[in-house]
């Protein structure tokens, strides 16, 4: 564990390996150390992105942990929390969605119902349905998540932010601007109180705030939270990075929505050589920023 720590990987998955061919002599294959020991190394190899490897492993440490614990067990559930992690970071969402399901079974079991093991379960679910389309579904989930969350954790947490976000994002999605554009504002509230301005998940509600004032057709109050995030970001991240690209594409937007041409094309311009530096020139954002310029050049 302190090799691991210290970030020697390899040591230390030579030490736990050896620790278990120790334990599984003396304990057998179905200990609890030994799925302990299986989660670790699991853990390394999904640091590593090996995710085939990572899951083999964790699999193998939900078998002898369900073996030596029981099927309803904290950590039989945190292990399928683990594997659905991986499945998601993958998109494998099908795969994700039947692990978080299985862990969130086992959680209803073993944890109090308000536990935020639970909400983190079930907003894990609700990212899913978000990917997938379910609008609906993730919604309902995200209420459930809210209302452990403000039970459990107060009316001001990072991760009432967080929640309030994906709802932001699905009313937007939805087309419900005045929907979005709360609880994008609750989420600001929260986290400017939390963060302070100078902080990236600030700038990133501000931007997320930009979109929808935008397509509300309130250009100068989207301007002027884009023009806020980019601040931040330029401040955070510095003026080359392709965040802030992002931004100045928004706002260049506007500007040429608003018919200051010279403006747009400037920002157009800036934001692709950023782009170019930090992501290469092959990459999906330096291609939509070209065709933009080239969609500008065109109407002359």
């Amino acid at each position: 564990q302190t090799y691991h720590q210290m970030g020697k990987l390899d040591k230390a998955i030579e030490l736990y390996e050896e620790f278990i061919i120790l334990a599984k002599a003396k304990l057998g294959s179905n200990h609890r150390d030994v799925a302990i020991i299986l989660r670790s190394i699991a853990k390394i190899h999904h640091e590593r992105h090996d995710f085939d490897k990572a899951i083999e492993l964790y699999t193998k440490s939900l078998d002898a942990g369900r073996a030596a614990l029981g099927e309803s067990h904290p950590e039989v559930a945190s292990t399928l929390n683990k594997i659905g992690n991986l499945h998601f970071e993958q998109n494998d969402y099908e795969a994700a969605l039947k692990a978080y399901e299985k862990g969130l079974e086992v959680e209803k079991v073993v944890l109090d119902v308000d536990h935020p093991n639970i909400s983190v379960t079930l907003s894990n679910i609700a990212e899913i349905y978000k990917h997938q389309g379910k609008y609906q579904y993730a919604l309902n989930l995200y209420e459930r998540v809210l209302a452990i969350q403000y039970k459990s954790l107060g009316n001001s947490d990072p991760k009432i932010a967080n929640t309030l976000g994906g709802m932001g994002q699905i009313y937007y999605q939805r087309e419900e601007y005045d929907s979005s554009l709360r609880v994008y504002q609750e989420a600001l509230h929260i986290r400017r109180a939390l963060f302070g301005d100078k902080n990236l998940a600030v700038a990133a509600t501000l931007s997320s705030i930009g979109l929808v004032l935008y397509k509300q057709g309130l250009l100068e109050a989207s301007l002027k939270n884009f023009n806020e995030s980019m601040r931040i970001r330029q401040l955070l991240l510095g003026r080359v990075h392709a965040d802030v690209a992002t931004i100045m594409c928004n706002i260049a937007t506007i500007y040429l929505y608003n018919g200051d041409e010279d403006k747009a094309m400037s920002l157009y311009k800036e934001a692709l050589t950023i782009e170019r530096k930090t992501l290469g020139c092959d990459h999906e954002d330096v291609v939509t920023t070209l065709q933009l310029i080239a969609h500008y050049i065109n109407r002359l």
